[in-house]
């Protein structure tokens, strides 16, 4: 499915799966390059392959956007052969998964960063579904950096990325659980960067902001819960 213009799009009871796109191409599944928003309720997408965004690539262009993850809703076994396996979100937009029952697990980011969620600044990531039947919201996801979760600086000015986990079930925590990298950040990956032009030197931030949360059983080389990286200038 692919999105355009400005859009407010609802989608419900669906299986989207079995997709197969080129490493060059964004979103298995779904392909959001848009503004307005799209919400995804009661569906399971599965079994999809790009080299972006393995199960959906969200991007806001012209304008905001929103993706709001609603309940019941499995993110599952997709694949990106760069980064973003189950979501990846980017450009002007915001990205929810605040309702029960939502699942991103065995997605898979072959070359880069974000097996389950990649957010890349300027967009924002609110994540605080207490997951399903009692297991983690992000769980069983793996990739080379960020197996969980991974959030990133953009490319320019105030282009910073920021995601936020919380509680919203005080009996069932938010969890990034169980997820795999190769090589740092099991859990979660956070990478700020920097651009040099006319203007000047203008560094540009990652946050990842947790409270009332549970992180573990991650594996990685450094960083198995969480790794916080550099760019090179600092």
């Amino acid at each position: 499915i692919a999105i355009r213009g400005h859009s407010n799009v609802v989608l419900r009871n669906l299986f989207i799966r079995g997709a197969e796109r080129g490493t060059g191409a964004d979103g298995g599944g779904i392909d959001f390059a848009a503004t307005g928003g799209l919400s995804i309720q009661r569906s399971t997408i599965s079994l999809n392959t790009a080299g972006y965004g393995g199960g959906i690539n969200f991007r806001g262009t012209g304008g905001h956007a929103y993706l709001d993850i609603q309940s019941d809703t499995l993110v599952l076994n997709n694949t990106a052969t760069t980064s973003g396996g189950g979501i990846r979100v980017e450009g002007d937009a915001t990205l929810h998964m605040n309702a029960p029952a939502i699942l991103g697990a065995f997605n898979h980011a072959l070359g880069g960063y974000g097996g389950g969620v990649q957010v890349i600044g300027p967009a924002y990531g609110n994540i605080g579904s207490p997951g399903y039947n009692g297991g983690a919201v992000i769980q069983f996801n793996d990739a080379q950096r960020g197996g969980g979760l991974s959030v990133h600086a953009g490319q320019d000015v105030d282009h910073d990325g920021y995601v936020r986990i919380f509680s919203t079930d005080p009996l069932q925590p938010v969890q990034i659980s169980n997820n795999f990298a190769t090589l740092t950040g099991g859990g979660v990956y956070v990478q700020p960067t920097a651009i040099f032009d006319s203007g000047g030197y203008h560094p540009l931030f990652a946050s990842f902001c947790a409270q009332q949360f549970r992180i573990d059983d991650n594996i990685a080389q450094e960083g198995a819960a969480i790794y916080s990286d550099t760019a090179g200038y600092n």
